[in-house]
């Protein structure tokens, strides 16, 4: 009787101790340190701690590419005392979480740069391009009407949206050649800001080329300059993507403006 009484006590001991520790590590803060109500609650509803592990995690990409991390985190702890804690419920806080993820997340651009100009090889460019040789000095046309068949026609386009909180901004960019039909992609990387002007960045590019690049912001324009740094290892399409590296002269204005 007194061994079933031990195995007993231990089985609801090992168990009580098992649903404590996922409390106490279920937030992204250590519960068993929670003071205030709202600290208190996080930690009871498994909605609220889930989301405060996601801004817990957003949070901490944000600052490592911070360019300036002190103000960053008074942005941080403002946010804490004025939109957080001073919930009473559960609706209260869960909302106070949505709109600061999405504001640290950023999807929505804050500023847009577009370059789109008539692509060039060098010598009889629109011959190569277009297939013919343009009529009165028009390109000649397909008959989609367009200047060629690939999409964008024999434009090339390039694309850049900067958003995210201005102390730790993501950026989107787009670089299109008709020639091939291939574009080099990239969303929502961390850039460090430089002299509050120029955005530096390291990515991955859509074909799996990594690469770096920088943004410099001038007034009304822009210069894009994409970088390669370990290029895909088997050659074929990923590879020849890079040669939309290079520099581009932007200015800002809404990506596709002025597209027939």
């Amino acid at each position: 009787m007194v061994r079933i009484m031990i195995r007993l006590i231990m089985t609801i001991t090992v168990g009580a101790m098992c649903i404590f520790s996922t409390v106490i590590f279920a937030a992204g803060f250590d519960c068993a340190k929670a003071k205030s109500g709202v600290e208190k609650l996080i930690c009871s509803e498994n909605e609220l701690s889930k989301a405060d592990e996601q801004l817990s995690h957003i949070y901490s990409k944000a600052l490592a590419s911070s360019a300036n991390t002190a103000e960053f985190k008074k942005e941080q702890l403002d946010w804490i005392r004025a939109k957080r804690d001073p919930c009473r419920n559960k609706e209260c806080v869960a909302e106070a979480y949505k709109k600061r993820i999405e504001v640290l997340s950023g999807p929505a651009p804050v500023e847009e740069y577009y370059l789109r100009e008539r692509f060039s090889t060098g010598d009889d460019a629109e011959e190569e391009v277009g297939g013919e040789e343009p009529e009165d000095g028009e390109a000649a046309k397909d008959e989609g009407g367009t200047d060629d068949k690939k999409p964008g026609g024999s434009y090339y386009h390039v694309c850049v949206k900067v958003h995210g909180n201005p102390s730790a901004p993501l950026i989107d960019f787009e670089v299109y050649f008709p020639d091939s039909g291939q574009s080099v992609t990239a969303e929502f990387v961390r850039c460090k800001t430089t002299k509050g002007v120029s955005l530096d960045f390291a990515f991955t590019d859509s074909w799996g080329n990594r690469g770096k690049g920088t943004l410099n912001r001038s007034g009304e324009e822009a210069t894009l300059v994409l970088e390669e740094v370990k290029p895909v290892e088997e050659a074929g399409r990923g590879r020849m993507a890079l040669r939309n590296y290079g520099t581009y002269e932007l200015t800002k204005q809404e990506c596709g403006s002025g597209e027939e």
